[in-house]
């Protein structure tokens, strides 16, 4: 009884949209950009004996810029012709993590210290939230193809 409704469901056509190789390419490539995140913080943090404060954002300029790279190289396969199109197109990438960064922030609080919500099972319900505002805004927005 649940195996048709199983293949009902992912034969929905935004599922198949999301199943793509560009999909996969993106997930494959952000769980890269998190392990990144998580090592330049630790190396920062306890190797180079910083602050969390200052850690926590060198890591994220890190994985952030890291990001734009693979994402504009081999996911989106942006090919901008100008620099003033190349700065448009990264100044759109650092503001669209930046709302996300600020909405993972706000998430964290509201569901964590304000609902009282386990902290781990709300910041990986917030990196799939954040996972998914940036695909999007990555997809129809900073890398959107002309024509």
């Amino acid at each position: 009884m649940a195996v048709p409704i199983i293949r009902k469901i992912c034969n929905l056509p935004i599922l198949k949209k999301l199943t793509t190789y560009e999909m996969l390419i993106y997930i494959f490539f952000g769980a890269l950009t998190t392990l990144l995140n998580w090592a330049s913080f630790l190396l920062i943090k306890r190797n180079l004996n910083q602050s969390t404060a200052f850690a926590n954002a060198a890591a994220w300029v890190i994985a952030v810029l890291f990001a734009y790279v693979v994402n504009k190289k081999y996911v989106f396969k942006s090919h901008q012709e100008t620099a003033g199109a190349l700065l448009w197109e990264f100044t759109l990438f650092i503001a669209a993590r930046l709302l996300s960064f600020v909405f993972d922030e706000a998430f964290m609080v509201i569901t964590v210290d304000y609902l009282h919500c386990p902290d781990g099972l709300a910041k990986i319900l917030a990196n799939v939230i954040v996972l998914i505002m940036n695909y999007i805004a990555s997809k129809l927005v900073i890398f959107k193809k002309k024509g």
